[in-house]
């Protein structure tokens, strides 16, 4: 009895499958099974309920972080629509916009904040250049606009880098062909019917986009109520947000405190879902469709919809893009000043005194960036890797029921997992160490690289499959000379995405490294939170300048590798 190549085909790619699915699923099972197991206990609720900073950390949480997924969908419907709905979707103004997505991605959350610091700080850039001339101060106002009780230096902070990633989002869903075709026909039809192209964005475009954002808003979100590093430098701190705080219980000696914070996190985890499941129920509901649809026809006949009126909200988007693409130029000035700082007394516009001294300590300390390069780069291949075997080899059926699981990984908070998975690299024995630090990047990293990765790779067209193999070509040599040199700008940018975020990645270093594993993002944070900012700035740039070499490398390389077939 014979088996045929069919049949081999079909058990190495049932082998290469589970192994791809076990290597997600376990580290994962195994992160939230002890996360589980430790936050149980009725202790460990017991006295996070009877905290009293708990209920308040939890609402800051919540607020900062609702607050600035709303302004983040505001802005992004709006920039979209006058951008590109209302110039014909041919604008040089939406090709400029979507070029400096990408370098605004790239920029790490922590330089981010720490630049914001220096800018909006009550001794900050933006006061120095108004005092005394327009303020008449001679000393720093008492303004907490950094570190206040109300979290609106972190929504600040949080809007600034969250608008970029769901821009990026709506420009994806835009590039796709089909969808590109489904709203040029939505808009032909809308216009057929006496629609302004306003009221068709509102109600028939937008509606039809919002759906397809359902993943990146969750990330968004998630992200809001449980980072931990951006919170230590530009957050409330009296209380804290209960991430922050949850993070500092689960550091705590005591093993009360450690439960209680593994409860913190998975009351977080409760509290996202509630809020995701009811923004869920406000789009389903038939009163919010009916809105959507009818509920502002009256203001559409008060607001003016002519030429005038869409050409002067066409310069104000454009303004508004500009000057918020002027924050991250700012910012990056205001690292490079701080950073060569020695002497700096309020209110001079510049120092009076520079001096090297940061730059000498962030580049003396040489194993934390080497740390940090190959932490990166091993994460990021990695990641890649999976993602194209996965995405090449699962079915639809199966790469759509393992994503949630995937997903899971943005949607939950960062302490609840990683907490489990430092107990589970505890028993292995990979705990402090590179390799634990390793693979907590790379889980990390997978789903920014599937995000990336996957609306270009799932919308490639398969008949260039059917006519190599017609021809007798191998699947190895139509993926290395066809399919993946068409997808190489996409594969490489999703790379670069997967650098810049390992690069960023504060809490899986701190908790797997158990303090032993050291990159410039954990020294960014602690010399930030700990008050020596021209150090922090130093180590802030370095930040910026690894993704930008990532970002750039796959530029350069997208542009000079030939196909080969």
């Amino acid at each position: 009895m014979t088996v045929s190549s069919n049949t081999f085909s079909r058990i190495g790619l049932f082998f290469m499958l589970s192994a791809l699915a076990l290597a997600l699923g376990i580290p994962l099972a195994a992160a939230l099974g002890h996360a589980g197991v430790q936050g149980a206990s009725h202790h460990a609720w017991d006295t996070l309920l009877r905290h009293p900073s708990t209920g308040t950390a939890l609402l800051l949480s919540l607020i900062t972080s609702l607050v600035s997924v709303a302004a983040c969908v505001g802005l992004a419907k709006w920039l979209v629509f006058y951008l590109w709905v209302a110039s014909g979707q041919t604008d040089r103004s939406w090709q400029r916009f979507t070029r400096w997505l990408p370098a605004m991605l790239a920029m790490p959350h922590v330089a981010f904040a720490i630049g914001i610091v220096w800018l909006i700080a009550p001794s900050g850039w933006l006061v120095r250049v108004v005092s005394p001339g327009l303020t008449g101060w001679q000393w720093p106002p008492d303004w907490p606009l950094v570190n206040d009780a109300f979290g609106l230096g972190l929504c600040a902070v949080l809007i600034g880098k969250e608008l970029p990633f769901l821009l990026w989002s709506l420009a994806t869903q835009l590039q796709r062909p089909d969808m590109q075709q489904t709203l040029s026909r939505a808009m032909t039809t809308a216009t057929c019917l006496g629609y302004s192209p306003r009221q068709t964005w509102r109600r028939i475009m937008w509606p039809m986009l919002l759906p397809k954002l359902g993943w990146p808003l969750m990330a968004m979100f998630a992200y809001g109520i449980s980072q931990v590093d951006m919170a230590l430098v530009v957050g409330p701190n009296q209380p804290p947000t209960l991430a922050v705080l949850a993070w500092q219980w689960l550091q705590d000696p005591d093993p009360r405190m450690a439960s209680a914070g593994i409860a913190a996190a998975w009351l977080l985890s409760v509290a996202g879902a509630a809020c995701a499941f009811l923004t869920w129920l406000a789009m389903r509901w038939q009163g919010w469709q009916r809105l959507n649809t009818r509920g502002h026809h009256n203001f559409s006949n008060r607001v003016p919809t002519g030429s005038g009126h869409t050409t002067h909200q066409h310069k104000s988007a454009v303004a508004f893009w500009r000057g918020f693409s002027g924050v991250y130029v700012a910012i990056v000035l205001a690292l490079a000043t701080a950073s060569l700082t020695l002497y700096w007394p309020f209110p001079n516009v510049w120092p009076q005194q520079w001096h090297w001294g940061a730059w000498a300590q962030a580049l003396i300390s040489s194993e934390a960036l080497g740390t940090t390069c190959s932490l990166a780069s091993m994460s990021s291949i990695a990641a890649m890797l999976w993602t194209l075997a996965w995405l090449e080899a699962a079915p639809p059926r199966l790469e759509l029921a393992i994503r949630p699981a995937l997903y899971g990984l943005l949607v939950l908070p960062p302490v609840l997992w990683l907490s489990g998975l430092h107990q589970a690299a505890t028993v292995v024995g990979i705990d402090a160490s590179w390799v634990g630090v390793g693979a907590a990047h790379t889980l990390a990293v997978l789903p920014y690289t599937v995000l990336m990765l996957s609306p270009a790779y799932l919308s490639f067209d398969q008949r260039l499959s059917w006519v190599s193999a017609s021809l007798g070509v191998p699947t190895w040599r139509y993926l290395l000379g066809v399919k993946w040199p068409m997808l190489k700008t996409a594969i490489l940018n999703a790379w670069a995405v997967g650098f810049a975020v390992s690069v960023a990645q504060y809490l899986p270093t701190q908790m797997l490294g158990a303090g032993r594993v050291t990159t410039i993002t954990t020294e960014a944070v602690t010399l930030a939170s700990g008050g020596q900012r021209d150090t922090a700035s130093a180590f802030g740039l370095l930040q910026i300048v690894l993704p930008a070499v990532a970002f750039g490398l796959a530029h350069v390389w997208a542009k000079r590798t030939p196909y080969t077939y």
